[in-house]
């Protein structure tokens, strides 16, 4: 009976590490996809750059990176109600990932939603473990210069100025 129990418990563990593995390599399998999409990316190559995206989603359709780029495909060829559903589903698989937030607010902004677009850079940068904070900071000077506010622009090259104060200096010339 207990050799049972045993048997029972380490089949469930293996049945489990399985499971994982195949998790894990389903994700890997999605990465790679969207590694080649974003080279197709590069070189304008679209028609294979969705390709590869698709074939990302059929790995992994629960991963959020494929949606994230798949938004930036769809702002590349200019179809905005794609772009915008492929960030929501991202940041649904993933709510915590701090670059599809801020490259929502860049895509927020470039659609006049900028009230929108500041609390998604505002998200981003409370992200745990995100690391592009100046990537953001520029991203929200950016758009507060193209919404006309000052104060905010003023504040996010301030705070840019002390993680690359290199470019906050090129950013502030550029948006006097």
């Amino acid at each position: 009976m207990k050799k049972m129990a045993f048997l029972s418990l380490v089949f469930a563990f293996l049945v489990g590490c399985s499971a994982r593995q195949q998790q894990d390599n389903a994700q890997s399998a999605a990465y790679a996809r969207v590694q080649v999409a974003l080279g197709y990316l590069q070189q304008h190559q679209y028609e294979a750059a969705k390709q590869s995206l698709d074939k990302a989603l059929q790995h992994n359709p629960d991963y959020y990176l494929p949606y994230l780029v798949s938004a930036h495909y769809y702002q590349l060829i200019g179809n905005s109600t794609q772009a915008e559903n492929q960030y929501l589903t991202a940041l649904q698989k993933d709510p915590h990932q701090g670059d599809t937030h801020n490259n929502y607010g860049a895509f927020l902004c470039q659609q006049g939603k900028f009230a929108e677009a500041f609390r998604a850079f505002e998200t981003a940068l409370a992200s745990r473990d995100y690391y592009r904070l100046a990537q953001t900071y520029e991203n929200t000077a950016l758009c507060a210069h193209q919404a006309g506010d000052n104060i905010r622009r003023t504040e996010a090259l301030q705070k840019l100025d002390k993680i690359d104060s290199a470019q906050a200096k090129r950013l502030g010339a550029l948006l006097r």
